[in-house]
């Protein structure tokens, strides 16, 4: 068994023209997006090599900062510099970076898009950061049919298109692969026209708003949803792709690291989903439709209303300081209103007996 750093290493000599695209090389441009391209990569159409942006990256970033990286993008400098020196995808160019962070617009977003050597282009969107921005919209996905993220991708996907020629591929990690979707689908007619593939690699579903919408049923058929055997993200909410299962080196949570998952030769090794990860997705939809729209947009705003007031831009910053964000988060909760606590511990009780029906279900069957 394999990851994608050994499929680079293995593989990584044979063109496109001998091996067509496949699964894992989307995987690869989606965990791609997660390299800080700021200063590299110009926000434009002006083409980079993908050799150039590496030896850029290694003089910006030190070994010291590369190492420094969350869980899920710490071995990207590494598969970076795998990809510049095979025939693969060393003759591919980067451009259209974007990475914005707007605390105003609620909005975390960012893209790359890579010219492939098939006449191609991938347009790849990054999955959340550790920003309490970046979370917020997570969970404003569960109550909005379009988030400020969502809007961008589609506004992003329209641009590729207007100046490039030849088929579109677009796919993304976590968050990163339900912008790809969202933005398949919301694109204007002639984007999706020229729209070949649109992977998810484990991204969270949708409202049914959009699921039923006209251009989300024109781009389902091109979906790949890809989640690992004990999904916790890519069973959420719902999609009309047919999740495809693989296997992965990780364990709980952390098989959400694409890094982890294992595959031989240029195919991920499929896998049976976990029952707790069916369980998960069941429990939450299920939750999540028993509030009502209102409901959930005021949950998700009283929990975030007291984790911006610690002052913290992000997760990493709350758990460095850990007692003087729980003493923050205390003082933050004392000033909420009485009926906002009310209503955060009925949705908490809310959760529990949709927890307590699946659960019954699933006994039931057995």
């Amino acid at each position: 068994m394999a990851d994608i750093i050994d499929y680079l290493k293995w593989r990584g000599d044979l063109p496109f023209s001998a091996d067509p695209f496949n699964d894992v090389d989307n995987l690869i441009l989606s965990e791609l997006s997660y390299a800080k391209f700021d200063g590299i990569v110009p926000p434009d159409g002006r083409p980079v090599s993908i050799s150039e942006a590496r030896d850029r990256y290694f003089e910006l970033f030190p070994p010291a900062e590369r190492t420094a990286k969350t869980a899920f993008s710490a071995l990207v400098p590494y598969m970076l510099d795998e990809m510049a020196n095979g025939a693969r995808f060393g003759s591919a160019e980067l451009s259209r970076y974007v990475n914005d962070l707007d605390n105003e617009a609620g909005e975390q977003f960012s893209a790359v898009t890579v010219s492939l050597s098939d006449g191609s282009v991938y347009a790849a969107f990054r999955g959340t950061d550790g920003s309490l921005v970046g979370w917020r919209e997570d969970f404003e996905m569960g109550y909005k049919s379009g988030t400020a993220g969502q809007r961008a991708a589609a506004r992003y996907l329209d641009a590729v298109a207007e100046s490039t020629s030849g088929p579109i591929r677009t796919g993304g990690h976590s968050k990163g692969g339900n912008f790809a979707v969202y933005a398949a689908a919301f694109s204007k007619p002639e984007t999706r026209r020229r729209i070949s593939e649109i992977y998810s690699n484990d991204g969270p579903g949708f409202l049914d708003e959009v699921t039923e919408s006209e251009g989300y049923r024109e781009i389902a058929p091109r979906i790949t949803s890809i989640i690992p055997e004990s999904s916790a993200i890519g069973v959420l909410l719902t999609t009309a792709a047919e999740r495809r299962v693989v296997k992965s080196a990780a364990s709980g949570i952390m098989q959400h690291d694409g890094f982890s998952w294992q595959l031989e030769r240029n195919s991920f090794i499929p896998a049976e989903q976990t029952e707790m990860s069916a369980f998960l997705g069941k429990t939450v939809k299920s939750w999540l439709f028993r509030l009502d729209e209102e409901t959930r947009a005021s949950a998700v705003e009283t929990i975030f209303s007291v984790l911006e007031s610690t002052g913290a831009e992000s997760f990493r910053t709350m758990s460095e300081k850990k007692l003087k964000t729980a003493e923050a988060v205390a003082a933050a909760m004392r000033g909420v209103p009485r009926e906002k606590q009310k209503e955060l511990i009925r949705v908490m009780g809310d959760l529990f007996r949709s927890t307590g029906k699946v659960a019954a279900e699933y006994i039931k069957r057995d």
